[in-house]
């Protein structure tokens, strides 16, 4: 079984159970994509003096533009059960910083 966003886990699997008893599923069976978080950031300071400097700095977040998958729908009574609809973080985002200390 492939996991892609329109079928992360096998529906098949799961059957909704009959009204007014309990199902037999344990909680927490269905898990969702790990997530790793990148940044980079990158400085260079230029001294004039010995109290007086430059500072130049570039800060980067999510510097690979990797998409973080939301957990999948667990209701099973739902429509779009088994498939993840939503997005965790931010795209890439630059920052740039010039600080000048005297």
């Amino acid at each position: 079984f492939v996991k892609t966003e329109d079928a992360w886990f096998d529906t098949t699997a799961f059957a909704r159970p009959a009204p007014y008893t309990w199902g037999n599923c344990g909680r927490g069976l269905i898990r969702g994509r790990g997530r790793a978080n990148f940044n980079l950031s990158v400085f260079k300071r230029f001294s004039f003096t010995e109290t007086r400097w430059l500072e130049f700095r570039m800060e980067v977040f999510n510097p690979f533009n990797s998409v973080r998958l939301g957990s999948p729908q667990t209701n099973v009574t739902s429509a779009t059960f088994g498939r993840i609809l939503s997005r965790v973080g931010d795209p890439r985002e630059f920052q740039l910083a010039l600080k000048f200390a005297f």
